[in-house]
């Protein structure tokens, strides 16, 4: 029998193809042309569960895919942001944050008390992420926490 190549066509006068359903391959991922997005302005915080109350129409949580959050101007401590309103996101969305702020951070705590569990944030080395000013991060929903890449 003929070798299957990469592409999947067949090679070989008696070979066979395999095919795999696109649609039960992986966890399925938020679209990259950010076609929900959201622009606001947040508190210096501390802030538990961002979500519709801070936020407001069109936010739809497991839906908006781009957040686009000028940290408030705070002497150059910026926005700390204890947890993400998760209630409906599946496992694997991702999201871009965004920070416009030419002069304060983004911070996102990790596992802050403050917040309600599965909207929390796990961060690596169980320390705080900062976005910097003009800076950009994407942070994917696993396991029931929100993680930076």
């Amino acid at each position: 029998m003929g070798a299957l190549n990469i592409s999947g066509m067949n090679s070989g006068p008696n070979s066979s193809t395999v095919s795999t359903p696109q649609a039960e391959m992986g966890p399925r991922f938020s679209s990259a042309a950010f076609d929900h997005s959201i622009t606001t302005t947040l508190a210096a915080g501390p802030l538990n569960d961002v979500g519709l109350g801070l936020l407001g129409s069109p936010y739809s949580c497991g839906y908006t895919n781009r957040f686009i959050i000028t940290a408030a101007t705070n002497s150059g401590n910026g926005t700390t942001i204890n947890g993400w309103d998760a209630r409906t996101v599946e496992d694997g969305f991702t999201a871009l944050f965004v920070n416009p702020s030419t002069t304060d951070p983004l911070i996102f705590t990790h596992l802050n008390s403050g917040s309600l569990p599965n909207n929390q944030f796990s961060n690596e080395n169980a320390g705080s992420v900062q976005i910097p000013p003009l800076g950009a991060a994407r942070c994917t929903y696993i396991i029931n926490k929100w993680q930076f890449a």
